[in-house]
């Protein structure tokens, strides 16, 4: 996914120019070079691209929809190294993507298509009256989700590492940003790239997770331990009948780099 800093995010859905009450804010690609943006690489990239790849595999999936192209890390990692079946969506052309669209309108695809489908710091691209379109699509074409949303506010860590990492502890605190309010119809932060954020006043992540919850059941939801700007939930569609949700999957950060095919 387009990931750099947090201070350059991704800005896959948003619109060039700020919505008015008479103009609604409509999804749009973000006003940066596709080709620049596409080959500017950091840390950020392979730690955000490890825990997709990680959690997608969770899933032991065949097919995988990617929104949002950006450096495409994973995508590369799921298509050489595991074989998957990999499409990608983007609503920027420029970044040559199987499919150009908007995530809050995925008719295109049939029900339950994808195995996964991940969907890593784009949804705060989108006004925030988007939302919900855009989860209903994502549970409707996909029997699970990968999602990752930005957690803002101000992220504090204290850390004690004993023979590389074998014992650590850590003591965290986030301070959520209370006193900054946010229409979510105008992309405010993030240098205007991002509509809205998890813990934001009126877009707790109680708050979330309750849309997440109208069209999915939560598998797990994890602070990421390696980028603190990072809130990631694995979810199935409540399509998907007979899921015992956290209890087909292991959660947290236990998982086993592996992924097995049949036969």
């Amino acid at each position: 996914m387009r990931l750099i800093k947090p201070d350059r995010q991704h800005g896959s859905y948003r619109t060039s120019n700020r919505p008015s009450p008479s103009s609604p804010a409509q999804p749009g690609p973000m006003p940066e070079d596709a080709h620049e943006y596409a080959h500017h690489i950091s840390v950020t990239n392979f730690i955000n691209a490890y825990y997709q790849i990680r959690d997608a595999l969770t899933y032991q999936p065949h097919r995988v929809l990617v929104i949002g192209v950006g450096v495409g890390i994973e995508i590369a990692v799921l298509r050489s190294k595991f074989g998957i079946t990999v499409e990608t969506f983007d609503i920027d052309p420029d970044f040559q993507p199987d499919h150009v669209g908007s995530v809050h309108d995925l008719s295109r695809f049939s029900d339950q298509l994808f195995d996964v489908v991940i969907a890593s710091h784009v949804l705060e691209h989108l006004p925030f009256s988007f939302f919900r379109d855009a989860l209903s699509e994502l549970s409707r074409v996909a029997k699970h989700a990968v999602i990752y949303l930005p957690y803002g506010g101000k992220h504090l860590e204290m850390c004690l590492s004993v023979s590389q990492r074998r014992r650590e502890w850590k003591l965290r605190l986030h301070v959520p940003p209370v006193f900054r309010r946010i229409s979510g119809e105008e992309p405010e932060l993030q240098n205007n790239a991002h509509y809205w954020e998890c813990g934001y006043p009126g877009y707790s992540v109680d708050t979330i997770r309750q849309y997440l919850e109208e069209v999915f059941y939560i598998d797990g939801c994890y602070h990421n331990d390696d980028w603190k700007y990072s809130l990631n939930f694995l979810l199935t569609s409540r399509r998907v009948e007979g899921w015992v949700p956290g209890h087909n999957i292991q959660t947290g950060l236990s998982y086993h780099f592996h992924y097995r095919t049949e036969g």
